[in-house]
Order: structure tokens, then C-alpha cells, then sequence
């Protein structure tokens, strides 16, 4: 399915996508975050997974889509390898938004429909501090190992798959063993968040989770180029989803170009 593919408005049932939904979808616990919907007809009784994360205000464009629609959406955030054993333990789903080689896994096992993967986005990866921090140059390599070296201590995703990148990228560099004395492990998704609190000076985490917690925490400026690493998303509809056509729609809005906008403004990139 193309991402120019439109969501017919005159369609007899379609979805409804909750206010928080598409501005929660990259923007809440952080490394990193995949999301799973559940989707039920207005005429039943829906369950409203648990979605963690404050929450914020839907564009104007997801409440003309609500108001036409007849389904809703449940939706619930966890990181991505919490998501996966979930899955595999059966817990029931009809879409899922997650790293590409865990929905190649899943469907692997049959728990994703073989053909329903479609690339969604990428996230970069970046630097934070507390707002109203001074200003670091972190652009080129050597000016980003400066920073690093130099910053009282920094806070990574212990548990995350960007800290594991980050932890190799410190070797890669050469200069683990003056840095890592400095780092500070953080657990739950809530590695930006460190700063804000005073627990470390900078963080190092995905791009969408820095700007999720402003404005009490800035973004210093992304990876350079030659260091750059992307998490990539990829969207799976469920094998045994109970509304198999209602998920191919709900994936085709997730990639029309209605939401690029939403979605780039919470750090989200297409490809």
C-alpha cells in the first residue's frame, strides 16, 4: 500500500483515531517507543489499553476524521521489545507499529499477516539538556566528542536499544573509559526527563523524546551525520486480527501524507 493512498471520506465505516493518538505516537517513553491498536465498531464495548505519557492536543484534521468515523481506536505505548514478547505471548492486537525486524519475527510466527509490513519512519538520534542550558556545538565529530568529554555527566536509555548504540559508540570513539565514569542509567523510558530533574547535564536519546519534553528540556542538536543512527519503524497489521479490513485502512492514514506534518514535528522522519 502507497503512502499516496487516501482514506475514502464517504466510506459506510471507517476509523476513528483518539485525540491523543497520532501527537502521542512518537513523543512518549522514549527508547523506544512501539505502539499497538486494538479496534472495536461503536456499536460494541471497547477496551482503552493504557497509554503512558501526558497528554497532548490532536490537529484539527484527526477530529474531522473522528467525527466521521464509527470505529475506535484503543491504543497502548510500551517499548518495542515489551511489545514483542507481549505479542508472542498472544495478547490481542489488530495493528502494531514496531522495529522492522521484530515484525519480521512476528511474522515469522504468524502473529503478523505476511504482506502488511510497510515501512513507517525513522527517528534520529540526539542530545538534550535542560532548557535555557548554554549552547554546545555538537555538529562535527570532534566537537561532539568535546561535549561529551567535557559534560559533568550524561543519561542514557540503560534498557533501550539507544543506549546500546551509544554505549558502542563511546568504544567506537575511543574514549569510553573517560566517559562512561560520567553516565547515568536510566530505566522506564524517561531518560530525557534526567535532565530536567538535575540528574545529569546531558542525555543522550532519540530526537521525538526530546522534543516530547519541552520546554523544560531543549534540544542540543542531533548526532552528526557520520555518527548518525536511525530507529526505524515499521507498521504490521495482526493475523488474527478480528477487523482485518478496518486495520488496512487505519494503516493507510498512518502513511498518508495527512499526518507527515504531525509526525515531523515530533522528530519523526519518512523515508
Amino acid at each position: 500500500m502507497t503512502r499516496d493512498h487516501a482514506v475514502s471520506a464517504d466510506l459506510r465505516t471507517s476509523l476513528c483515531i483518539p485525540s491523543t493518538t497520532l501527537n502521542r505516537l512518537y513523543t512518549q517513553c522514549e527508547d523506544v517507543v512501539s505502539t499497538d491498536f486494538r479496534l472495536s465498531h461503536e456499536s460494541g464495548n471497547p477496551t482503552f489499553w493504557r497509554c503512558c505519557g501526558p497528554t497532548r492536543h490532536p490537529g484539527s484534521h484527526i477530529s474531522v476524521f473522528e467525527a466521521a468515523t464509527g470505529y475506535t481506536v484503543a491504543v497502548k505505548f510500551e517499548l518495542n521489545p515489551t511489545v514483542k514478547k507481549q505479542i508472542e505471548a498472544g495478547e490481542p492486537f489488530d495493528l502494531v507499529i514496531i522495529n522492522p525486524h521484530m515484525v519480521h519475527d512476528l511474522t515469522a510466527l504468524r502473529k503478523i499477516k505476511r504482506g502488511s509490513q510497510v515501512a513507517f519512519g525513522r527517528i534520529a538520534m540526539g542530545v538534550a539538556a535542560k532548557a535555557g542550558s548554554r549552547p554546545l556545538d555538537i555538529r562535527s565529530v570532534e566537537a561532539f566528542e568535546h561535549a561529551l568529554k567535557n559534560a559533568r555527566s550524561i543519561a542514557y536509555a540503560v534498557d533501550g536499544t539507544s543506549g546500546g548504540y551509544f554505549s558502542g559508540l563511546l568504544e567506537r570513539l575511543g574514549i569510553a573509559d573517560e566517559v562512561k565514569p560520567r553516565l547515568v542509567g536510566i530505566r522506564g523510558g524517561k531518560t530525557a526527563l534526567a535532565v530536567a530533574r538535575g540528574k545529569a547535564e546531558l542525555a543522550v536519546v532519540p530526537v521525538s523524546s526530546i522534543l516530547a519534553a519541552a520546554p523544560d528540556v531543549m534540544l542540543v542538536g542531533r548526532f552528526p551525520a557520520e555518527l548518525q543512527s536511525y530507529i526505524d519503524f515499521a507498521i504490521g497489521i495482526s493475523a488474527d486480527s478480528r477487523d482485518t479490513e478496518a486495520a488496512k485502512q487505519l494503516s493507510a492514514f498512518l502513511m498518508s501524507a495527512e499526518v507527515d506534518g504531525t509526525l515531523a514535528a515530533k522528530g519523526v522522519e519518512r523515508r
